[in-house]
């Protein structure tokens, strides 16, 4: 995981406890890694107003236009449902067809793409990116391919020393020795393959009381696939319930 999900979840803590300062300085930091996600400016403008930065709060309104507010986002009898949603699976490693020795990532392909709850209020809201983990991961191997060129190099170098070492003594055995070494040699392909392809999340101002909750998987058209989860969630006054779902197809 990269540091603007972690900077996330910090901030999302700091909301938690009413330490709304705190929160604003995370999410800012979250924003200055990745400014890209609709989620993280409805944080930004929450977060400042919370933490009555009104100089923040302003710039925030005229630069995100596209954020409406919700007026229950600073209603104090209110709570908060959150649920942060993994989506997919992240990249798998494969061996590169044009050169065996160095691995590539490629997405595995995921039909869910989306989360919308649907709570017994009626109220329905769909999932909003914060970290893509498959493009991330895809961009660090290519970043770290001049390194990862060296580490190859120097393998290939220490195997041509031990062939040339049995060949000055069999030439055929030293040969063979050479082959099998180089077949061996082959990507790397062992990694993390339970992370999510993307983490996602849901939050919805609620009054206190007891929810119902459908939690149905979208497409990349939004339309349903075979993946809910139901349940039921209690909500407080000035509290956050948290919920976490992983979609698997």
């Amino acid at each position: 995981m990269n540091k603007t999900f972690f900077q996330y979840l910090s901030a999302l803590i700091w909301e938690s406890q009413k330490k709304y300062d705190d929160a604003y300085i995370d999410y800012e930091i979250c924003y200055k890694i990745d400014s890209t996600s609709t989620a993280l400016h409805s944080a930004l403008l929450r977060s400042s107003k919370l933490a009555r930065r009104e100089d923040s709060y302003k710039k925030w309104k005229q630069e995100f236009p596209h954020i409406i507010e919700n007026p229950d986002w600073y209603d104090p009898k209110k709570g908060e449902l959150i649920v942060i949603y993994q989506q997919g699976w992240g990249p798998r490693k494969a061996t590169n067809p044009s050169e065996p020795r160095f691995p590539i990532l490629r997405p595995y392909p995921s039909r869910t793409q989306y989360s919308k709850i649907s709570l017994s209020n009626k109220i329905e809201a769909v999932s909003e990116p914060i970290y893509n983990i498959e493009a991330t991961a895809i961009k660090t191997l290519q970043d770290d391919a001049a390194s990862l060129l060296g580490r190859r190099l120097g393998g290939i170098a220490t195997k041509a020393v031990l062939a040339d070492q049995i060949r000055q003594k069999n030439q055929g055995l030293g040969d063979l020795a050479w082959i099998v070494m180089n077949l061996s040699d082959r990507a790397d392909l062992r990694q993390w393959s339970t992370l999510p392809e993307s983490i996602q999340i849901l939050r919805i101002p609620l009054s206190p009381g007891e929810y119902k909750y459908t939690l149905q998987g979208l497409d990349f058209y939004k339309e349903p696939t075979q993946e809910v989860k139901d349940g039921s969630v209690s909500i407080k006054k000035g509290q956050k319930s948290f919920l976490i779902w992983r979609s698997l197809n």
